[in-house]
């Protein structure tokens, strides 16, 4: 099959991702993770596929409550989108994204600057009922992150879809899914199961019992000694739950 890109296409599409374009932020054991910006990935795009010979339609995107699987509690909100991608003389590409939303409860957000302010001015922590202000602040907040938790799941679909065209739109820097890749050599089971911990928010006197049965959930079978494949298949767990309750 004749592809649908010209000779000059084919030779952008096959050089390596410039540097420049790679961000990077800090993940589980503080560990950088690097991955393209949702501008930046529809700026390639614009560039190597030419305006109006590329685009893309939300077929939906949705609310969603996260739930512990070792508590069944909710632990958060996201938002999941589904787009197709369409660029001219290829195959559609459909694909999923997913952003948490960064504060939804007026009590966690009050309650988390009152502790930061205490912190600061090495106070205790005001108890007194929510005033008005506060609340009103706490729900404008709170509908600013829904309104960019919902974006950026559809940024997020946009660009695992542009993923499909190699290395120009990031396709490089992830392993499985939105995890990036980690040399599991280098990571300890300590430091794994303190991440774990601390993103699942386990009590201190409940982390062995429940470490062995995250173990058992995250890799399908019971092992006594992990594997250097184990431990990135719990960092992947791990960092996906990070990011979704972030």
């Amino acid at each position: 099959m004749q592809s649908p890109f010209d000779e000059k296409q084919l030779k952008e599409l096959d050089k390596p991702l410039d540097k420049r374009f790679v961000s990077d932020r800090k993940g589980a054991s503080n560990r950088k993770l690097r991955f393209l910006e949702g501008h930046d990935a529809i700026d390639q795009a614009d560039r190597i596929f030419g305006y109006g010979c590329w685009g893309y339609e939300t077929l939906s995107c949705e609310q969603t409550i996260i739930i512990d699987p070792m508590s069944s509690e909710p632990i958060g909100v996201c938002y999941k989108a589904k787009v197709r991608l369409d660029v001219r003389g290829c195959m559609p590409v459909i694909e999923v994204g997913s952003q948490p939303v960064s504060v939804c409860s007026v009590e966690d957000y009050i309650m988390g600057k009152r502790r930061k302010d205490a912190s600061e001015k090495n106070q205790d922590v005001d108890d007194s009922p929510f005033n008005p202000f506060e609340i009103s602040t706490a729900r404008s907040i709170i509908m600013e992150a829904h309104e960019q938790a919902e974006k950026g799941a559809v940024t997020d679909a946009v660009k695992r879809a542009l993923r499909t065209f190699g290395e120009q739109f990031g396709n490089g820097l992830y392993g499985d899914g939105k995890i990036p890749m980690v040399d599991g050599d280098t990571l300890t089971e300590d430091e794994l199961k303190a991440d774990w911990a601390k993103v699942y928010r386990v009590a201190e006197n409940e982390v062995e019992t429940r470490w062995a049965k995250f173990k058992v959930w995250a890799l399908q079978a019971q092992v006594s000694q992990l594997t250097a494949d184990d431990k990135v298949a719990l960092y992947g767990k791990i960092e996906a739950q990070r990011q979704k309750s972030a």
